[in-house]
């Protein structure tokens, strides 16, 4: 469906919305459905995006990649290593849906085009799994943690999270790397 998508130029926004709005009006339960939405959490998860994009806009990600070499097209190790590094750093920072979105930028800014699958792939991996490693590496992680919390669940605290958490990100980062490497 997305010929459909490029042809008709909708925004993945408003086809969401549009679902979002389709499922509401045919619900029998509409004020119990706007009743149980966490609101802190849809404003905790744009505000992320805010933050990124006015760190995008005002050079701060440049300033901040700027302690990291750019990843090079011409040389596929290294510039996996850089994306590597990068994702698993600033997802701890920014989280890893954002940080995605902001690097994004960079790596297409470096040069690299659709033909460069492996960084692309190392990119979504790396990022993924970076979510895995501390509590603030996805956003998920706090909403779970805070929902966990306000029921009365003792959640992990961030050490406790990040020293599971690190044995499972160099576990999966060793499987991605073998897989782009042996296998691609």
């Amino acid at each position: 469906m997305l010929h459909v998508y490029k042809v008709a130029d909708f925004s993945i926004s408003i086809v969401a919305m549009l679902g979002a709005a389709a499922l509401y009006a045919l619900s029998s339960e509409r004020t119990q459905l706007l009743r149980n939405v966490d609101y802190s959490v849809l404003v905790f998860f744009a505000a992320k995006f805010v933050v990124t994009s006015s760190m995008w806009q005002s050079g701060a990600v440049s300033i901040i990649t700027g302690w990291l070499p750019d990843p090079s097209p011409a040389d596929e190790a290294q510039s996996i290593n850089v994306i590597t590094a990068a994702s698993l750093a600033l997802s701890q920072v920014l989280s890893n849906v954002p940080f995605v979105a902001l690097y994004n930028f960079v790596m297409i800014d470096s040069g690299f085009g659709e033909e460069y699958v492996a960084q692309w792939l190392m990119l979504a991996a790396v990022s993924t799994v970076a979510g895995n490693l501390t509590i603030l590496g996805a956003a998920s992680n706090v909403i779970v943690i805070e929902a966990a919390e306000a029921r009365g669940v003792r959640a992990f605290s961030y050490f406790e999270f990040a020293k599971i958490g690190s044995v499972i990100t160099a576990a999966n980062i060793t499987i991605y790397y073998g897989f782009i490497y042996f296998v691609l």
